[in-house]
């Protein structure tokens, strides 16, 4: 039994009673081993649901991150979508301030 989520294929695992991501377990099954809290398996062609050997590989977090920022170490920043405001922040939207305050009902 299969099923996406996020885009990624997930497979259920009847041993441990959980849906595990098939790409991960293709990996671990390769290495011979499960993959270290640090470790991440990259889509090289940016597809999630294929998952053939030749298209993944194993990468630091560090290193995923970077490989998604297309080698920047810097995080996007984006503007509030507040009109008149200017602040900065890592999400697209609104900035701490004026979320707080829409959801307040201010």
């Amino acid at each position: 039994m299969s099923q996406l989520y996020k885009g990624y294929r997930r497979i259920w695992n009847n041993d441990i009673r959980a849906w595990e991501y098939e790409h991960r377990v293709i990996y671990q099954k390769y290495l011979g081993r499960k993959l270290r809290f640090n470790e991440h398996i990259h889509h090289v062609n940016g597809d999630k649901t294929d998952n053939r050997l030749v298209n993944l590989i194993l990468v630091s977090d560090v290193d995923h991150e970077k490989l998604h920022r297309n080698g920047s170490r810097r995080r996007k920043y984006y503007t509030c979508t507040f009109d008149g405001c200017n602040n900065t922040h890592h999400a697209k939207g609104l900035c701490k301030k004026h979320y707080a305050q829409a959801t307040r009902g201010n």
